[in-house]
């Protein structure tokens, strides 16, 4: 791929998450200095999903061989050309774009990860080089292939002690008190409030105004408490197929949504808060900070009640906007950078693998050869 400086990295990054709200995109320049690695984000943006498109992503668990594999194609087209768009709005240039995909399989026990936004599609649309397929190698290692954020968590956010994003899934990262970084899959989140908010034809519940006007549902709150996933150790994490099978059909219509949406917030944030607290005191950390990212941050009532339910000792630390909504574009960003720098990007003491790896498939732009085809 085109020559890049060995200290630092110009990165687009594309997040499409479990949520299926948009593409998440974050342009940004990483350094590696005498003090680790800095980042700046130059600037960030998220394109939203028309209701045709959220539709067919939500709908590809369900897709024929064929419609799957067109998918992927038509997946990373769309990437690509937001992409672009995207750099020449900002009048920005990068060294090449590092795509997450959108996950439509992950059953890492099965030893199978899938996510579609085909790398050629991709790259040709955007003009850039891109790095994809970032799972798939921890997984073919016997790991879980997510989280991948962590390595980020480590790298970027260190100082804090807890790193808590609160996506379509919730997941901590942290290190333990060996220094040794975990991290794992805590609990549904966003992928089951907003299902609920758009039987309302809301997109999400905006400020949770619905979820704040209900009420406690108790046989649904007992039903969730039971649920078999949050029994199991970690490493461990979560993916559509399981949330979609195992809790979906808990939210029975037969209750009101507000009602529903209460519920399930205050679900959510017992399960963040009894985590947390015990993840403090098992690893020895006293007075403890977590950096609170993803659109759940953004939840006024999931907030509160987190902070109501966290001890004194543990308090949550507000981050400016770009990092709340941006942050796993950014890190996926990264792990781009550290695996042109040929570092690890995948920790097996998060996933479980067999070993730390250097995870992501390079697709260069140098394939069209000064952008002109070979005639034969």
């Amino acid at each position: 791929m085109e020559n890049i400086s060995n200290t630092v990295y110009r990165v687009l990054g594309l997040m499409s998450g479990t949520s299926l709200d948009g593409l998440d995109m974050a342009l940004c320049e990483f350094r590696k200095g005498d003090q680790g690695w800095s980042y700046e984000i130059l600037a960030a943006d998220t394109a939203e999903y028309d209701p045709k498109f959220r539709r067919m992503l939500a709908d590809l668990p369900s897709q024929t061989a064929e419609g799957l594999a067109m998918a992927n194609v038509r997946v990373g087209e769309r990437f690509g050309r937001l992409a672009k768009d995207f750099l020449k709005r900002t009048r920005k240039t990068a060294d090449f774009v590092a795509s997450h995909g959108h996950t439509v399989f992950h059953q890492p026990d099965k030893g199978l990860t899938l996510q579609v936004g085909a790398g050629y599609p991709l790259m040709v649309e955007s003009g850039l080089s891109v790095m994809n397929d970032f799972r798939s190698l921890d997984v073919a290692l016997g790991g879980q292939g997510a989280p991948l954020v962590p390595i980020g968590d480590r790298l970027l956010f260190g100082k804090y002690d807890f790193r808590l994003n609160i996506g379509g899934i919730a997941n901590v990262s942290y290190e333990d008190k060996e220094g040794v970084t975990k991290a794992f899959d805590l609990v549904y989140a966003n992928m089951v409030l907003n299902m609920l908010a758009q039987r309302q034809g809301m997109e999400f519940d905006r400020d949770a105004v619905l979820a704040t006007q209900g009420e406690r549902i108790p046989d649904l709150e007992a039903k969730l408490r039971k649920w078999s996933f949050l029994d199991e150790p970690a490493p461990k994490s979560l993916g559509f197929e399981r949330i979609s099978k195992e809790l979906f059909p808990l939210f029975s219509d037969k209750y009101k949504t507000e009602d529903l949406l209460r519920t399930a917030t205050e679900h959510v944030s017992e399960v963040l808060a009894n985590s947390i607290t015990e993840l403090a005191k098992a690893s020895e950390k006293g007075n403890a900070t977590v950096l609170v990212t993803g659109g759940g941050a953004r939840n006024p009532l999931l907030m509160e009640r987190l902070n109501e339910l966290l001890p004194a000792s543990i308090g949550t630390v507000p981050e400016r906007g770009e990092i709340i909504d941006f942050k796993e574009a950014l890190i996926f960003a990264f792990m781009g950078a550290l695996a042109v720098s040929k570092e690890v990007n995948v920790l097996s003491s998060v996933t479980g693998a067999q070993q730390n790896s250097v995870s992501g498939v390079m697709y260069d732009i140098k394939s069209l050869v000064n952008n002109d085809y070979i005639s034969v």
